[in-house]
């Protein structure tokens, strides 16, 4: 992602991992949540159904099957498919696959956690 200094104007590459980071040109310090730019979390999440702790894992909307079937028989649904499936992708529960996870920092998270060590 690339984000502009405001102090120098320099063009600086940064990582949507990364919550600080540092022009290269006149070294002024960033903090990303301060200017309103998004960090991916990395952290532990807890399921709110089943009180899993974990990563999570990302799951495609719709059906292995079905897509195979539209490439075989049309290709532009087949891909117009696929295209839908990529961009409904969501988080869930690696146990019950529920989309009600928190992180485990988050107050509901240790809340969560104290009551199902």
């Amino acid at each position: 992602m690339m984000f502009t200094c405001p102090v120098c104007g320099h063009q600086i590459q940064r990582s949507n991992t990364t919550e600080t980071f540092q022009c290269a040109r006149c070294a002024t310090d960033f903090n990303a949540r301060e200017l309103g730019l998004r960090v991916k979390y990395r952290g532990e999440y807890v399921c709110t159904q089943c009180a899993t702790r974990g990563r999570g894992i990302w799951k495609l909307a719709g059906s292995d099957v079905i897509e195979i079937a539209l490439y075989f028989l049309f290709c532009a649904p087949g891909v117009i498919y696929s295209v839908w499936r990529r961009s409904s992708q969501y988080h869930a529960c690696e146990h019950c696959d529920s989309v009600d996870l928190v992180r485990t920092s988050s107050p509901k998270g240790k809340k969560l956690l104290e009551q199902n060590p």
